[in-house]
């Protein structure tokens, strides 16, 4: 299979934008702690649920994001 430069450039883009997703996924998972901080603070109060649990579900979700792509 042959890539030309363009297929190439998709393809570079997309395993980079990929990979920073499941990077920053994986690392709100492991360290939420850090990424609470991060939420504004008007949003807090309108929270359905924890903070922690807030930042473990876009962590989730950002893992999946990132390996789809």
């Amino acid at each position: 299979m042959k890539l030309d430069k363009e297929s190439l450039g998709l393809l570079l883009l997309r395993l980079g934008v990929g990979g920073i997703f499941f990077s920053f996924g994986i690392y709100k998972l492991v360290l939420p702690l850090i990424w609470v901080g991060w939420i504004p603070g008007w949003m807090m109060p309108i929270l359905p649920m924890s903070n922690n649990l807030f930042v473990y579900i876009l962590g989730i979700m950002e893992v999946i994001v990132g390996a789809m792509t």
